[in-house]
């Protein structure tokens, strides 16, 4: 015990040394510049961030809401809709439906259509489908 007496001024916190910022952002109102970003400012105040800026942001949020379910499901849909109608297509997953290139060639067909000669793809050659999409993808 005596080892303790005299030690109380010892084990009292420094007033010099700064608080973890995280422990200290805890005991403290958010900022405006925090405010600034969930919140736009108006005459009449402020108000949340439109439906537009957010999809921006997060454009698979978009998507789910259009498709329903999950935002990987709703990106799946959207693939297989983009890809209808393309002969050896079926796009049931994100990895062996992608293994031939065809549906990667076949979705920025649907966009660059002067970029991808679909119908002189063959499947068997998927080195050569896989380099033409990306090559049609980085011309953008």
């Amino acid at each position: 015990m005596d080892l303790l007496k005299g030690r109380n001024e010892e084990m009292k916190p420094d007033p010099f040394l700064r608080k973890s910022p995280s422990l200290e952002s805890l005991s403290k109102p958010p900022t405006l510049a925090f405010a600034g970003r969930m919140f736009t400012s108006t005459p009449s105040g402020l108000k949340p961030p439109s439906k537009l800026s957010v999809e921006r942001k997060d454009p698979l949020a978009a998507l789910a809401r259009e498709y329903g379910g999950s935002k990987r499901n709703a990106l799946l849909k959207w693939c297989q809709k983009k890809t209808e109608g393309y002969p050896n297509i079926d796009i049931t997953n994100f990895s062996s439906s992608w293994s031939d290139g065809l549906a990667f060639c076949a979705l920025l067909h649907t966009y660059l259509p002067a970029h991808i000669p679909y119908q002189e793809l063959n499947s068997q050659d998927k080195k050569k489908n896989l380099l033409l999409a990306f090559q049609a993808a980085e011309s953008v």
